[in-house]
């Protein structure tokens, strides 16, 4: 994304991380605020309130979450570019120069240890309330309805299955032990869509174990959460990085700056020559400015891709810091009119 476009998305600085906060980071947390609230004590004024609290905590903790993943890659010398809210939740933007798969595991790790952190605090609210005379009933209700939520983010969040920070870890794991890329994708993936199956069978099971399928939110939230869970693992299995090829040059096409990342893929999708081929993104005079970044493409969950342009996961250098501006343009090709349609393999 580029600094002027960066600029106008709504949002603010915080230790010189630009955050983008979309309206629709609050809706998402003020929903789940209010069915955590459903069943507090006091008025029905009270109970929104108690919503409202339950909803900006929560808001603060999804924040926490992804400063953990950036401030981590910022330690590594990764440089960390934004921190996006949704109403899915957070995705920090940061580009790896150095890839590794102990790398990669660290950097994931840190968001769901964050958040364990917030827990562990919530905890001991919840413990110190409960033990002090005349504490206020909303403010039990408040802690433990955050340390629940905490605890269910948490584990959500370390399921060993992509698109999840979990099947990153997992994907790092098998990478290092296997010294294959391609091996850790492809388990990570596989595993998030057994998750996404196991968590959409989850109301069937409570059905046949206790004779309810449970309320219709948590049937609501757990279908969301599967099929998103699904369409990020699948979208992850398809996009395994380091496929080999016996062509020196890779298929490309262009796209212009701006373009929403879901529309760029649709183009991609529709290119007859089939497969995946690599995104160059290109400016109003045709000149190109970056390659869009694979992983990070993947990175970002299907009900958020319309919402995201393509020059947020933008590499000036092309994915190749070593080289020169010079050298890296030589790598384009071009056909006859001037359309991009491929990007040479560099030896």
């Amino acid at each position: 994304m580029t600094a002027a476009r960066v600029d106008r998305e709504p949002g603010f600085t915080l230790l010189g991380i630009r955050i983008i906060a979309t309206p629709g980071s609050l809706i998402g947390v003020g929903i789940l605020g209010w069915l955590f609230s459903t069943d507090a004590p006091g008025t029905a004024a009270e109970r929104w309130l108690l919503a409202a609290g339950i909803a900006l905590l929560l808001y603060l903790s999804v924040l926490a979450h992804e400063f953990g993943h950036a401030l981590t890659a910022r330690r590594m010398g990764y440089p960390v570019h934004s921190i996006a809210l949704h109403i899915l939740g957070g995705w920090t933007r940061f580009t790896p120069t150095r890839r590794s798969p102990v790398g990669e595991g660290v950097i994931a790790a840190a968001g769901p240890a964050v958040t364990a952190l917030f827990a562990a605090g919530a905890g001991t609210a919840v413990w110190l309330l409960r033990q002090g005379p005349g504490a206020e009933p909303w403010a039990i209700f408040l802690a433990t309805q955050m340390l629940e939520i905490l605890i269910l983010l948490t584990v959500y969040n370390l399921l060993p299955g992509l698109p999840l920070d979990g099947g990153v870890i997992l994907r790092s794991i098998v990478w290092a032990a296997s010294g294959r890329e391609r091996l850790g994708q492809r388990v990570a993936a596989g595993a998030g869509i057994t998750l996404a199956a196991g968590l959409l069978s989850l109301p069937l099971v409570l059905w046949w174990r206790t004779g309810q399928p449970g309320s219709f939110w948590f049937i609501a939230v757990v279908t969301f959460g599967a099929l998103w869970l699904f369409t990020g693992a699948r979208q992850a299995w398809r996009e395994v990085p380091g496929g080999t090829t016996a062509a020196r040059v890779l298929p490309a096409i262009s796209v212009r700056t701006g373009t929403p990342l879901s529309v760029a893929l649709a183009q991609r999708a529709a290119d007859p020559r089939g497969g995946s081929p690599a995104l160059l993104v290109i400016d109003s005079r045709g000149e190109v400015i970056g390659l869009a970044d694979p992983m990070a493409m993947m990175a970002v969950p299907l009900l958020r891709r319309p919402w995201v342009p393509i020059d947020a996961l933008l590499r000036r250098d092309l994915g190749l810091p070593q080289l020169s501006e010079a050298e890296r343009a030589a790598l384009i090709v071009r056909d006859e009119t001037g359309a991009v349609t491929g990007l040479r393999q560099h030896r």
